[in-house]
């Protein structure tokens, strides 16, 4: 972007509730991004500990603070923030991640040379509670890719994404799909526009060792079953209700579900009438969503402890190939049972 060229406004949302222990060093990512023209939308949701007081401790005019008086919950604090929001270009990050120096430089770069593209997000990093890196994770840094991975997941980072304002403006977030509001989102603005991932590392996503409750597993399973159903009906993919909820808790990786045999030779078959399917659609990568389910089910035969499925079962018939070559890359890692 040319120095004469008047930089956008990029507006920064940010839900905080509770966020004292790595809330300024968020912030601070932000001020120090090499980006001058931003503004930063903190939208306190009922925060009880000292998330109030981080905020009000900096002096900077690039700062809009609003406070909610009260706990809505992040849905209606993230749609919150995009009315208050100005930017031509709308950037998020949560309150415990770090956004990277050139993280907003470099998506606006790309947003303003591809009008057609709505949204990006960016490779990234996983931190732990130190702030040391764990990984590095790549997603698909094309759109006919990126469509074809939700069929196996979500493939943004919300902490990475930067949104076009004329896109997203009367989307919103979905209340009746909490827990995965942004994975629904991302899979509405894909209707509208070209979507990818940018292959920079400029995003740093901390994770917590805390476990998901089980409540609030089950709601997860159900928000991301409607999407998946929605998807497949977009698709004009033939299913079952049983095949949708094996694909769901195959996206899951939970391992329990399929623990008896009837449930893993059912997935088993869904998995190769899926990728048929799937290999008659124009613009999708068949090659890539059969390397993602591949993966998956290999955790799933490990955790599910159905080992002979791995060599023994449909999959090693109908895919011997591609499937082996998998099953190969997965072992030379020697993770599979840590892969979640």
């Amino acid at each position: 972007m040319s120095d004469r060229t008047p930089l956008p406004l990029v507006s920064v949302l940010m839900t905080v509730y509770n966020s004292e222990k790595y809330l300024r060093e968020a912030i601070d990512s932000l001020l120090v991004q090499n980006y001058s023209n931003l503004e930063i939308i903190l939208i306190n949701d009922g925060s009880t500990d000292e998330t109030v007081q981080i905020i009000n401790s900096y002096n900077d005019p690039r700062i809009k603070f609003h406070d909610n008086g009260q706990n809505l919950g992040i849905v209606k604090s993230r749609n919150k923030a995009l009315t208050l929001a100005n930017g031509k270009y709308l950037a998020t990050l949560d309150s415990d991640d770090i956004s990277l120096p050139d993280r907003i430089r470099e998506q606006v770069d790309f947003m303003e040379s591809n009008p057609e593209y709505g949204m990006c997000g960016t490779y990234y990093y996983t931190i732990n509670k130190e702030g040391d890196i764990m990984r590095e994770v790549r997603f698909p840094v094309n759109d006919g890719d990126s469509r074809t991975h939700f069929i196996a997941g979500n493939c943004f980072c919300h902490s990475s994404v930067m949104l076009r304002n004329g896109v997203i403006k009367d989307l919103y977030f979905s209340e009746s799909y909490q827990l995965a509001e942004d994975f629904d989102l991302w899979y509405r603005i894909a209707a509208h526009s070209m979507i990818k991932n940018i292959p920079s590392f400029l995003t740093k996503y901390r994770i917590h060792d805390t476990n998901i409750s089980a409540v609030k597993e089950a709601a997860m399973y159900d928000r991301i079953r409607m999407i998946m159903e929605r998807m497949f009906k977009g698709l004009h993919l033939s299913f079952t209700s049983e095949d949708l909820e094996l694909h769901t808790w195959l996206m899951a990786y939970n391992g329990a579900y399929f623990k008896d045999t009837a449930k893993i030779r059912a997935l088993s078959n869904w998995i190769v009438r899926l990728l048929n399917q799937i290999r008659e659609i124009p613009g999708y990568n068949i090659e890539l969503l059969e390397k993602l389910i591949f993966e998956k089910w290999m955790v799933i035969c490990v955790k599910s402890g159905h080992y002979n499925q791995l060599f023994l079962g449909e999959l090693t018939r109908r895919f011997k190939g591609h499937y082996l070559k998998a099953v190969a890359q997965k072992l030379t890692n020697r993770n599979m049972q840590n892969i979640t």
